[in-house]
């Protein structure tokens, strides 16, 4: 079963790399795209709360339940873009006869994420 946390990093992750991809998205357009794109709705036709009621694996998800875990995303994508020099730097001090820039994106992604959950995150 997948849990809520679960689901949030998966849309993180689905943001950052519409992030990484396209230069002319805006943060909270990727965070759109990642939440609606599944649902086969329209981005106009549904704002992100009701997307995250209808994403997260749990049931009757009610509105602070969603807010609190639309904050949580918003904070994930926004927080790892904000310190991603950081992370690289503590991601390269631990890699052996390796680079960052051979690390392929998807990857680089994922570690990027769960570096900033470690480090401010309790």
């Amino acid at each position: 079963m997948m849990t809520v946390r679960r689901t949030i990093r998966i849309k993180a992750f689905q943001a950052l790399f519409q992030l990484n991809n396209n230069f002319q998205m805006t943060t909270d357009q990727a965070i759109k795209h990642a939440l609606t794109y599944s649902l086969n709705k329209e981005e106009e036709e549904i704002d992100n709360l009701d997307a995250i009621k209808h994403i997260l694996p749990v049931k009757n998800v009610d509105d602070q339940m969603a807010e609190e875990n639309l904050a949580y995303l918003i904070e994930l994508v926004t927080g790892v873009q904000e310190n991603q020099k950081f992370l690289d730097e503590q991601l390269e001090k631990r890699l052996k006869n390796w680079s960052i820039q051979r690390i392929e994106i998807t990857n680089l992604l994922i570690l990027r994420l769960a570096a900033y959950e470690l480090y401010f995150h309790e």
